[in-house]
Order: structure tokens, then C-alpha cells, then sequence
């Protein structure tokens, strides 16, 4: 009898002994790896050769570890291409507009005629405003990445606002010689929303159409009984230069040559802000009319 207990001690002992060694030289091999993957940013995972002893749970956890770690460096990547396109795209914007403000501010300087140079101050004041608008709509792009800008919700009558802002921009329809086409309704329109966020949609949404848009426009307001559509729609000149795939792209530009004064965000910030308020934007383009449809629960 005590001789099967010391055999069964002495075998105990030698598994032990095993398993010391076995585990520590295990440790020492991931500890190896995991040297080895942080030093060359390797995407390879930990591999075990005994799966005892916790083994198998440590390389677990080290590996889904190494996996969010992977995926934090790949967004963090994105996150810093996407700036430096930010930089990029935006010194190209706002080189343009301070070129020719150079330039006219010098014609004003050598000019003495009143009258060309009343023509120069307007010009001047157009590009002042233009930068200001192009520096606006970065500022606001980026709290709405950020998630910074928080919007109130409340009831609000979406056929008030839309013919509210509609009149805004009486002198720009004079302008471009466009005479929109209403088909809006006379009743209240009630969704949960924001005035002041909701102007801005449409102000950026007209604006793309004062800006690619060619005479004819047409407007539509019209509700379900569970939802609020607004179309906006407009015919282009070149409707082929168009990617209506990337419409509300950040930065995207159908044409850079009559967008000189423009980030290429307008579209952009207005789908963040309509999803921010619950609702959809969307668009697209049959022939060479151009459609906007936002759409919102009603209220």
C-alpha cells in the first residue's frame, strides 16, 4: 500500500514538474509573440502549444485583446487620413477666394475711379462672405463628427419653415432668373424638430441648386398620414459629371469649376443634421433633373 502511495506521489510530483515547465516555457513563448507583434505592428495572433493550465484563456483574451487594439490603430488611421484630407481640401478652397481678394484689394488701392471702385468693395465683401460661410460649414461639420452639437427637438411646422426660407432667398431666385414651381400645402405640417436646424438643410440644399441648377425648380410639400415629404428639384446642365452615388460625400464637388467657393460639405452636413432630427435624406437623378426628397414622422 505504501508503495502504490509513493508511486502515485512520484507521479503526482513528475506531472507537476511537467507542468511547471511546460507552462512557464508556454509564457515565455507568448511573451515572445507578443514582443514580436507590437514591435513590427504585425496583425498575427498568439498561438499556444499546450492548451492547459489557463493556456487557452490567456491566449484568448490576448487575442480579442490584440483584435480591438488592430481595430483601434485601422480607425485611428482613417481618422488621420480624413483630417489630413480636411487640410487639404480646404486650403485648396480657401486659396481661390484670398487670391482674388488680393487681387481686388490692389486694383483698389490704384484705382481712383469711384465708381469701379464701389464695384471692387462689393466684390470684396461677396468673397469676405464666401470665406466666412466656407469656415461656418467646417466648423459645423466637424461638431457633427465629433458628436458635439446637440440638437433640441420639439414640434415645429415644417411647411412655415420651408416657406420661410423660400422667401430668404428672393434675391438669389432674382439673380439666377429662377422662378421655383410651389406645390406646397396650407395646412400645418407638424414634425419633432428644430427650426434653426431645419433652415440650415434647406439653405444648404437651395444653394446647391442656385449653384448647379439651371431655370426650372420645383418644390413639393405634401404628407401621408404618418410621414412629411419635402422634394427639391431642379434640371442640371451636366448631368453626366454627376456621381449621384456621392452626393452627400464629404468634400464631393460635381463640378469644382463652379464650386470655387465651396467646401463640397453643404450636402454633407445637411444628411447629418436631417438624421440627427430622425429623419431621411436621399437623392437622385432621372435625365437631367436633379431630386432632393427629405422625409420626417409626423407629429
Amino acid at each position: 500500500m505504501e508503495k502504490i502511495i509513493i508511486i502515485m506521489l512520484i507521479i503526482t510530483l513528475g506531472i507537476f514538474i511537467y507542468m511547471y515547465f511546460t507552462l512557464r516555457s508556454q509564457i515565455k513563448d507568448i511573451t515572445t509573440q507578443l514582443d514580436f507583434i507590437e514591435k513590427n505592428r504585425s496583425n498575427a495572433l498568439i498561438t499556444i502549444r499546450v492548451k492547459a493550465g489557463g493556456s487557452k484563456a490567456l491566449a484568448a483574451a490576448l487575442n480579442e485583446m490584440l483584435e480591438n487594439h488592430r481595430a483601434e490603430r485601422v480607425m485611428w488611421k482613417k481618422k488621420e487620413n480624413e483630417i489630413s484630407c480636411i487640410y487639404t481640401n480646404l486650403s485648396h478652397d480657401i486659396r481661390t477666394p484670398l487670391t482674388s481678394l488680393d487681387g481686388y484689394f490692389q486694383l483698389l488701392s490704384e484705382s481712383e475711379d469711384k465708381e469701379k471702385n464701389k464695384r471692387y468693395i462689393s466684390v470684396i465683401k461677396g468673397r469676405i462672405k464666401a470665406l466666412s460661410d466656407m469656415l461656418e460649414e467646417l466648423f459645423m461639420f466637424t461638431k457633427l463628427e465629433n458628436k458635439t452639437y446637440n440638437i433640441k427637438l420639439y414640434k415645429c411646422d415644417l411647411n412655415e419653415i420651408v416657406r420661410e426660407t423660400l422667401f430668404s432667398y428672393y434675391e438669389e431666385w432674382e439673380m439666377k432668373k429662377i422662378v421655383p414651381t410651389l406645390k406646397l400645402t396650407d395646412e400645418s405640417l407638424y414634425f419633432y424638430g428644430n427650426e434653426q436646424v431645419m433652415h440650415r438643410i434647406l439653405q444648404n440644399v437651395i444653394k446647391n441648386v442656385l449653384e448647379h441648377g439651371e431655370k426650372k425648380v420645383e418644390i413639393s410639400l405634401y404628407a401621408s398620414p404618418d410621414k412629411i415629404s419635402l422634394t427639391i428639384q431642379n434640371e442640371v446642365l451636366n448631368p453626366g459629371e454627376i456621381d449621384i452615388n456621392r452626393i452627400f460625400e464629404k468634400f464631393y464637388k460635381a463640378d469644382a469649376a463652379r464650386s470655387k467657393t465651396s467646401t463640397g460639405l453643404g450636402m454633407a452636413i445637411a444628411k447629418e443634421m436631417t438624421e440627427c432630427m430622425g429623419g431621411k435624406i436621399s437623392a437622385s437623378l432621372h435625365d437631367n433633373i436633379f431630386i432632393v426628397n427629405i422625409e420626417f414622422k409626423k407629429a
